[in-house]
């Protein structure tokens, strides 16, 4: 009798070993719970980011493809059409292309535009202009992986979104495939309007620096 009755005390608790070994493996458990659900959320938190930056890519592409925006555009990279002198300094300037006035780089004496841009006439009634992009040419809205090329802070603008607030997301626009070297560069040419430019187009997230979504456009800037 004294048999049965220490066997079911013993069998009504548990060891401490036992007690140790089950908050380990609920330890365990629960880390890995953690661990994939983190994993989830990152994942979710890419897809987002992902669709967010194709979104921008495509509505920069659209947008350039305006009649209305192509002069505008156009006048803000004149250096591409005029057939000005190309030299070491300047043929940067011939691999990406200026999509608003506040990326404008202007004589610290004179105020003129460096490279020639043409500023919108403000004296004309277009309707509502439509700004996509804002840049900072200090360089302080770039994140530290891509202020490693100080020219970047020329090329790469803040996406606005259809209030005109920045965004987390940058975007440059340069040109592709060959860009046309100093001694090969056409003197005394003119812009026609069947003359184009492939352009690609970048999306970047602002906090890190990574490239998310890339895209091209044959960009002729039709007025």
């Amino acid at each position: 009798m004294q048999y049965f009755k220490k066997k079911a005390a013993d069998e009504t608790g548990i060891s401490m070993i036992e007690l140790l070994a089950t908050i380990v493996l609920l330890g365990i458990s629960l880390v890995t719970l953690a661990s994939f659900m983190a994993q989830n959320f990152m994942a979710i938190d890419l897809n987002t980011k992902l669709e967010e930056a194709i979104f921008v890519r495509e509505d920069i592409k659209e947008w350039l493809s305006y009649r209305a925006q192509s002069q505008d555009i156009a006048n803000l990279n004149t250096f591409f059409f005029a057939g000005e002198k190309v030299n070491d300094s300047t043929l940067p300037r011939l691999k990406y292309l200026l999509l608003d006035e506040s990326g404008i780089r202007r004589d610290a004496i004179t105020g003129k535009a460096i490279f020639g841009e043409i500023t919108r006439d403000q004296g004309i009634d277009r309707g509502k202009i439509i700004n996509k992009v804002r840049y900072d040419l200090t360089g302080a809205l770039l994140p530290d992986t891509l202020k490693k090329d100080d020219e970047n802070k020329y090329k790469i603008a803040q996406y606005l979104d259809r209030q005109g607030n920045p965004t987390d997301y940058l975007v440059s626009v340069k040109r592709y495939g060959i860009v046309v070297p100093p001694r090969a560069y056409l003197k005394n040419s003119s812009y026609r309007n069947d003359q184009g430019f492939h352009l690609l187009i970048l999306v970047y997230d602002k906090k890190t620096g990574k490239l998310l979504t890339e895209g091209t456009l044959y960009w002729v800037a039709d007025y």
